[in-house]
């Protein structure tokens, strides 16, 4: 028994080849059969390995093995041997509602100094923990309308929220001070707003145009007096981050993503001047070429003062004219779309700061290749070049992907 009180960290880290209900049915056993306490358990990192093409190839994991009452049964035995439980990591194939992680979050919520939970969490609490420091949560949008428990502004030092709709209000953060919501001790701030997609309206609008008419009302104002970093995507046009430019004027990092129109609202904000700046365009049409020049040259133009800037491009800028680019801070460029080696290497000799560049799927014009005895198309991949029958011959999503998730 007495080991049990110096123990102040509880970790359990599935291995991929088991199946999830059987391992969390093991966990169960065990902690059933010691009768006692881990009193001196301060945090419970909970994870479940999740690559899912593996599970799914050998595992046939169906997310009814564990039922909704067995994950009730699970949790309550986990809060009855690690009753202290301060810190929470949660991290599970299955996002659903009723899975052993959203489970767990409810029944410990209400102590949690840290909650960490990339799986949707639906908080049924009126109330999380008053001395809250640390919440990173995925929102669930399977619940209308979205709800999160109180939360006391002042004692948050790191906030990450993602799958954040548009309308979402900062209610739950109000804490009786006017309209005023003050986040004294907040350093990071992680806002993943959800994309809003594009669509022709019959007026030839596209609904963002049109949202931008009717912008939604503002009514709380957001403090941040020692904010440091930013991470914002897909912000929305009617946003409280809009409002929030002199808080940001020092910041030490700021991520900014989305398409255009979004990351174009990072200048209305102000972060043009951090000392390290990471910008992520996903989408960017070739209709919107003066905004997206105006955009990326304000952000890397000779005013910015940063120190590092990064630019991730996922979007499809085969349309981009070299000689409309004003980059001269940038120092990182990766592109991970196609783009003619000619126009690239144009766009490079344009970049003076540049120190690290590198672009995926470079194309080489038909025109080209036949003169050097080839009539494919040529593709370089990871600095390797490679024949193939077509451009997208050479090219994988996922490695689009995890270059996204490296950056954010």
């Amino acid at each position: 028994r007495g080991f049990r009180d110096f123990v102040d960290t509880f970790s359990i880290t599935s291995s991929v080849y088991i199946k999830y209900s059987d391992f969390f049915k093991h966990v169960f056993d065990a902690l059933q059969s010691d009768q006692h306490e881990w009193i001196g358990v301060q945090a419970l990192d909970l994870e479940m390995v999740t690559d899912w093409d593996e599970m799914q190839k050998n595992l046939d994991i169906d997310a009814q093995d564990l039922e909704d009452e067995r994950c009730t049964q699970y949790a309550q035995e986990f809060y009855r041997c690690m009753p202290k439980i301060k810190r929470l990591l949660l991290k599970e194939p299955i996002e659903d509602s009723g899975s052993l992680a959203n489970k767990m979050a409810n029944i410990y919520a209400h102590q949690l100094i840290q909650l960490i939970s990339p799986n949707p969490i639906s908080l049924l609490r009126s109330k999380l923990c008053p001395n809250l420091t640390f919440l990173k949560l995925k929102l669930d949008l399977k619940v209308k309308p979205l709800f999160l428990p109180y939360l006391r502004a002042a004692p948050l030092k790191y906030l990450d929220l993602f799958n954040v709709p548009p309308e979402f209000s900062w209610a739950e953060f109000y804490d009786a001070d006017g309209c005023n919501i003050r986040f004294e001790n907040l350093h990071t701030l992680c806002l993943g707003y959800i994309a809003t997609p594009k669509k022709k309206t019959t007026a030839g609008l596209s609904t963002k145009d049109s949202d931008l008419q009717k912008p939604r009302f503002i009514y709380y104002r957001l403090h941040f007096p020692v904010l440091s970093i930013l991470r914002l995507y897909s912000c929305p046009a009617a946003c409280e981050m809009l409002y929030c430019q002199e808080y940001f004027k020092n910041l030490s990092r700021a991520l900014i993503g989305g398409s255009i129109d979004s990351v174009a609202r990072a200048i209305d904000m102000g972060l043009n001047s951090p000392a390290e700046l990471k910008v992520l365009v996903i989408e960017a049409l070739s209709d919107q070429d003066k905004l997206f020049y105006d955009t990326t040259n304000a952000l890397f133009g000779k005013q910015n003062a940063t120190k590092s800037s990064f630019f991730l491009v996922d979007s499809d800028i085969s349309w981009i004219d070299p000689e409309a680019i004003q980059w001269p801070m940038l120092t990182i460029l990766c592109i991970n779309t196609p783009i003619d080696v000619d126009k690239y290497l144009r766009l490079v000799a344009r970049l003076p700061s540049l120190s690290v560049t590198a672009a995926h799927r470079l194309t080489v014009s038909k025109e080209i290749c036949i003169m050097y005895g080839s009539e494919n198309t040529v593709g370089f991949k990871d600095g390797v070049s490679e024949f193939a029958d077509g451009v997208s011959g050479n090219y994988s999503k996922a490695s689009s992907q995890s270059s996204i998730a490296r950056v954010f």
